[in-house]
Order: C-alpha cells, then sequence, then structure tokens
C-alpha cells in the first residue's frame, strides 16, 4: 500500500521491529549461517486500524486501551447476554477489542465506517505494509473478539451482529507460516533486501509464553510489561462460565492459554513514580527499588486498589494515606497491590483444579528483585525469572526458525539453558505469613466488579 511519513499506525511498525532488536540479531544469525534471512514478530493485540480504499490509515488507531465504546456495552448484552461472547470468543465483554470498537466506530462515525475497506490490527497491518498481504494468526485474531476460539475461524455470527462483512478482515493463517517478502518500498525504508523472507507472527502473549518455553498443559508464565498477564497452558479450549480467564490460542497449534491480565499493571507504576510521586529526575528504577526494600511489610497501612486503566470496571483507590508516608511508602503499597491481584488469578485457577505446574516471570518487572520478593511471598510459592526478559521475542525468533525449516525449534527451551538462564525466587516462611494476612485484608476491601 502506498506509505506516507511517520502517521501513528506506521509508528507500530517501528516500534514492533525496535521491541523485537533481540529476533532480528537471530536472524542475522540465519543469514550468514543459511543464507537466509527471516522476519517475524510478536505483536501488540487487540488495537486496530481502518483503512481505505488505498490502503491509507482513516485517522489514528485505536488502542485496546480505549474504552470509549464501552458506552454501547448495552447493545450487546440485549442482543445475546453477556455469556454467549463469552462462549464463542473465549473473551467476557471487553470495552477496547475490536468488536465494540467497530460498532462503535459504526454507530459514532458512518462517514469513517462507510470508506473502511479493510480493518487490521497491528499484526496484519504491519505484514501488510512489509509484503503487501495482510494475514493474522489466530492468537492475535482472538484479541478481536470476532474470532470462535473453539472453530478456530472468524466468529459468522458476531460479524453479522455488528454489521461487518468478514472480506474487510485479514485472512487467518497459523502462527510461523510464510507470509511473503518485503516489497520493494518496505525494504528501501527498512534498510533490508527485498529477498527478506516474512514469516507470520502472533500476539506477544502467546509468542512470551513460547519463549519462555511453556508449551505443555500445567505451564504457567507471567509477562510483566505494561500490562501483566498470566498465561496457563492447556490443550482444550475449555470456556469456564465465571472464571475470569479468556482462552486464547496458542502460537502452538492445537494448544490453548487461559489468560487473565492487569492492564496497566506496569503503566501504574510509571505513572507513581514519573507523574504522580515525581521525585529526583536521575533516580533510577535500581535506586527506586532499594528504598522501597527497606519499606516495611503492608507500606505503613497504605493499600492501592490498581484498577487506573478502568477497563474492568473498577476504580482505583488509595487507602490509608497520611503525612507521616513518603513516595516509597506508596509505590511499594502499589507493587503490593500487584501481587495480590496474582494471587487472585493464581487462586481462581487453583479452585477450578486447573494444573499450574510452576511459575515463570519474564519481562521488565522480573528485573526488579523487590517486586519478585514480594510477588513470592505473597503466592508463597518459588517463582522462576528467566535471565532473557524479552521473552516474546524469542518467542517470534523460534516461529521463524520453524518456518524457515528448523523443526527443533518446535521445542521448549533445552534443558541445560532452563536451568542456567533463570533465578529463583523462594518464599520466606514468616514473611509469607505476613502476606497472607495482608492479602486477607486486600480482598476484604477490594471493590465488586458488576
Amino acid at each position: 500500500g502506498k506509505s506516507k511519513s511517520l502517521d501513528f499506525p506506521t509508528m507500530l511498525i517501528f516500534w514492533s521491529l525496535v521491541r523485537n532488536s533481540v529476533v532480528l540479531a537471530v536472524y542475522l544469525l540465519f543469514s550468514v549461517a543459511c543464507f537466509l534471512t527471516v522476519h517475524e514478530h510478536s505483536s501488540q493485540g487487540g488495537s486496530i486500524v481502518f483503512l481505505d480504499q488505498d490502503g491509507e490509515c482513516l485517522g489514528d488507531a485505536i488502542s485496546w486501551m480505549d474504552n470509549r465504546a464501552k458506552a454501547d456495552r448495552q447493545f450487546f448484552l440485549d442482543a445475546k447476554g453477556a455469556p454467549y461472547y463469552h462462549e464463542r470468543t473465549g473473551f467476557t465483554l471487553k470495552s477496547g477489542l475490536a468488536m465494540q470498537c467497530i460498532r462503535w466506530v459504526k454507530t459514532h462515525d458512518p462517514d469513517r465506517f462507510q470508506k473502511t475497506k479493510s480493518i487490521y490490527t497491528t499484526l496484519d497491518y504491519i505484514h501488510y505494509k512489509m509484503t503487501g498481504r495482510a494475514v493474522i494468526d489466530p492468537s492475535s485474531a482472538s484479541l478481536t473478539q470476532l474470532f470462535h476460539v473453539k472453530e478456530g475461524s472468524w466468529d459468522s455470527e458476531i460479524l453479522s451482529l455488528i454489521g461487518l462483512d468478514s472480506s474487510k478482515l485479514a485472512p487467518l493463517a497459523a502462527a510461523g507460516s510464510f507470509v511473503g517478502h518485503l516489497t520493494k518500498d518496505a525494504a528501501k525504508e527498512l534498510g533490508l533486501s527485498e529477498n527478506v523472507k516474512v514469516y507470520n507472527g502472533g500476539l506477544d502473549q502467546s509468542c512470551m509464553a513460547f519463549g519462555c518455553g511453556a508449551s505443555q498443559p500445567g505451564d504457567l508464565v507471567l509477562s510483566t510489561g505494561t500490562a501483566w498477564a498470566m498465561l496457563a497452558v492447556t490443550d482444550k479450549p475449555n470456556i469456564i462460565q465465571g472464571l475470569k480467564f479468556s482462552v486464547i490460542p496458542h502460537v502452538l497449534e492445537n494448544t490453548w492459554c487461559f489468560m487473565s491480565t492487569i492492564p496497566s499493571a506496569g503503566a501504574g507504576l510509571d505513572w507513581l513514580k514519573e507523574k504522580l510521586l515525581e521525585g529526583s529526575q536521575s533516580e533510577s528504577y535500581q535506586e527506586m527499588d532499594r528504598r522501597i526494600a527497606s519499606c516495611e511489610h503492608g507500606a505503613k497501612g497504605i493499600t492501592v486498589y490498581p484498577f487506573f486503566s478502568q477497563g474492568s470496571g473498577l476504580i482505583s483507590q488509595i487507602n490509608g494515606l497520611t503525612l507521616s508516608h513518603d513516595r516509597y511508602d506508596l509505590l511499594r503499597a502499589y507493587m503490593e497491590s500487584i501481587c495480590f491481584e496474582i494471587k487472585r488469578m493464581l487462586d481462581a485457577l487453583n479452585k477450578e483444579s486447573i494444573a499450574t505446574d510452576r511459575l515463570r516471570v519474564t519481562g521488565g518487572a522480573s528485573r526488579s528483585d523487590i517486586w519478585m520478593k514480594i510477588l513470592s511471598n505473597v503466592l508463597n510459592k518459588p517463582i522462576q525469572i528467566q535471565s532473557n526478559p524479552d521473552a516474546a521475542c524469542i518467542g517470534a525468533g523460534k516461529l521463524a526458525a520453524i518456518g524457515a525449516g528448523f523443526p527443533a525449534w518446535n521445542t521448549s527451551l533445552p534443558e541445560d539453558a532452563s536451568e542456567e538462564k533463570t533465578t529463583i525466587f523462594e518464599p520466606d516462611p514468616d514473611e509469607a505469613k505476613i502476606y497472607q494476612a495482608l492479602s486477607a485484608q486486600y480482598e476484604a476491601g477490594r471493590p465488586q466488579e458488576k
């Protein structure tokens, strides 16, 4: 398609490439060893962009954190009832996902909708810009809430409900399958050869799980980025009503994941540190962690309910704040609150007898020793920290390797790497006991979801 300078959707390409620099390094090794250059990426899920018949963007992309569509939630409830969507798509109603966002645009911006020829997510839009061919994998498609998780196809009933023709969506193909070569324009813009092969990517969280070696039922992994996401691998797409976990396809065929997220977990800490509790401009995260570690358990009575994105319909709260507290008490209280939310997720899985053999943690927050210590003590469970926090990049690289003819990569991490490249945080019995009481207090005061 035609290319403008750096409009927002085009920026997503560069964001994805920078984010996956580890993968590009792997590809360079492939090119030297095998005279083959490949490209593959994990992708942010849920965001969408509307394109006209010339492939030009009709306005900015709509982020998965955009909650404007929640105003029309009642339409979906009246039409089918909440369980219908969960049973078919694997997701309860999510106002930031494409199903509701597309209808919102159709209702509130009909001119934009009439001009729309295609609606792509981040993954298929990047494929389109790179190769001229838009393709999406099932894990990314599931984040639209237009995908039937059990049938593995676009859901015709839901598309009919919102008045969208499936031809406007990208065709589905397995993660790791060949998409095409770079176009001349894309190769020039990226500074790469037109011989570069592009393979179908996957949802960042599914790639992350694959990169951590989480590929068998019972494998449990926690990704800690802008959002924190817990994924439990399963061999059946079972929808459990009442369990606040979504069900998504893994990037591995015939494998799925139970997934639950805290949408603004990492972003919330950054916001507190940089905006609300602005301190020294030179203070590093390492120095902040050191100061937080010296604060007492329970942050001297502060309790945070960390629902800053309001995606769940809950409103964030900070309780117990007094003149005796400093910024590090509040930051510690925030870290503890996220860990309490993770405990709720794990307890929910255990209640449904879903296998959770061990917890692997990756992502930016896994670099924070104090946050990981708190997490281990709150869960009263050992946690395994992956030494490379960019597991999504590794997972994407493994998919590209499979597509390029290296089937041995279609396995979990080698045994000799699994122990040497991880750090184990063991719970301290005394601290775990303290956090057992604090977790109960947190739960007792937690707002109830509607």
